[in-house]
């Protein structure tokens, strides 16, 4: 657990197979929590179906114990490796079965029921099905603040500044993102005045007001750099999105090619098939730009193959005319 939270996921993803290794077959609970943990590094190194696997273990244990807290983190990380590997129907089955188990006898929805809502939220605006997808997030923001949740209610608060921007309805999705600020200021989640930043960066850039978006993208390359641009697990992947949408705004198409084939090649080799649609449709954009019709028309053509089996709609959408 340490070193996951130090960042040193490789000597965590080593002590964790160790310790799997040594737990007592009879020590249930110790043998799902240590399936959990291993699942998040093995997502961290971008081993995504290590990751799947425990998870799964640990919903099978939880089963068996009637761990009804276990059943539910496994089933809604299992939901997340969906939707990172570009599989959303599978997302959206495990997200109704985390929704079952997290409601009460009553069949009210627990605090707990916020995470496969966002996921379902999340899911409804890729499929452009915007009205379902702000019912869904508002109904987890509101679980979120009952209980206090601060990091799951930024991703409620993200979502649906992103639901709002795909409406062009900004003063909506300006007050999203001001919620999202004031959950920054009760809670305290690793880098989320980063992501908050960001969000509002591609808001702006949305609106067309590209000098306010290269300003943020100036400070974070100076902090940042690209040094993040190839880890497997894809954290900074939302910031350096903005930053490709910021070069290709000021028609640094080469800058954006060459940042899009990193975060492209990460993205491949890990399975992050949701990511590598993104980044192939910014990528025909800035060949587009370069001149380069024939070979962006080839590009676009793969991304669009790969999404259309799960219906991708707003990876495209959200690009705008150019697109």
């Amino acid at each position: 657990q340490l070193c996951y939270e130090a960042g040193a996921h490789r000597l965590a993803a080593g002590e964790a197979e160790q310790a799997r290794a040594q737990i007592p077959a009879d020590q249930l609970i110790a043998r799902s929590n240590m399936e959990i943990l291993s699942g998040h590094t093995y997502r961290a190194l971008g081993r995504l179906q290590e990751a799947t696997q425990a998870y799964r273990a640990a919903g099978e244990i939880g089963g068996q114990t009637g761990d009804r807290y276990t059943v539910l983190s496994a089933l809604t990380c299992r939901a997340a490796l969906h939707e990172i590997q570009g599989q959303l129907s599978p997302t959206e089955t495990s997200c109704r079965e985390a929704l079952a188990v997290s409601q009460d006898r009553r069949g009210r929805p627990l605090p707990s029921a916020a995470v496969p809502l966002i996921g379902l939220g999340r899911l409804n605006r890729e499929r452009n099905r915007l009205d379902e997808a702000e019912r869904y997030l508002q109904q987890a923001l509101q679980l979120t603040q009952q209980a206090r949740l601060g990091s799951i209610a930024l991703d409620a608060a993200f979502a649906l500044a992103l639901v709002h921007m795909a409406r062009g309805d900004w003063e909506q999705a300006y007050s999203a993102l001001s919620q999202s600020k004031q959950i920054v200021q009760r809670a305290q989640v690793p880098l989320a005045d980063l992501k908050v930043a960001a969000v509002r960066a591609r808001l702006w850039l949305a609106q067309g007001n590209v000098a306010a978006a290269a300003g943020w993208t100036a400070d974070f390359l100076a902090t940042y750099g690209e040094k993040h641009a190839g880890e497997p697990g894809g954290w900074y992947d939302v910031e350096y999105g903005v930053v490709v949408r910021v070069w290709l705004a000021q028609e640094q198409f080469a800058d954006a090619q060459a940042l899009l084939h990193k975060l492209l090649l990460a993205a491949s080799e890990t399975g992050r098939l949701g990511r590598e649609i993104e980044f192939l449709g910014l990528l025909a954009l800035a060949q587009q730009g370069s001149g380069a019709t024939e070979e962006a028309a080839q590009t676009l053509s793969r991304a669009l193959t790969l999404a259309q089996p799960a219906g991708y709609v707003r990876v495209f959408a959200d690009e705008g005319r150019p697109m």
